[in-house]
């Protein structure tokens, strides 16, 4: 059998919004709250969107200790039960 690191994983392409999600949580790393809010006034669903591991972008402001993001993304209203793996 091949090893871990023999075998290649195959996930397909990401989608536009898997794209735009990914966008979204490096701005939230980064800090860039006008992206955000600028983003999420346009598609406002993305906020409960998840990664491919499960998380939205309210996982993500807790994860980097983002407290400014996450008060901005309260108006958007976050679904709080969302749980990553």
């Amino acid at each position: 059998p091949k090893s871990l690191s023999q075998r290649k994983l195959s996930l397909p392409p990401p989608n536009e919004t898997q794209r735009m999600v990914s966008g979204l949580m490096v701005s939230v790393r980064n800090n860039r709250p006008q992206y955000i809010t600028k983003a999420l006034d346009m598609y406002p669903t993305l906020i409960n969107e998840t990664n491919n591991e499960g998380r939205t972008l309210l996982h993500t402001c807790a994860m980097f200790d983002n407290t400014e993001v996450a008060r901005l993304l309260l108006p958007y209203h976050p679904d709080l039960a969302i749980c990553d793996v």
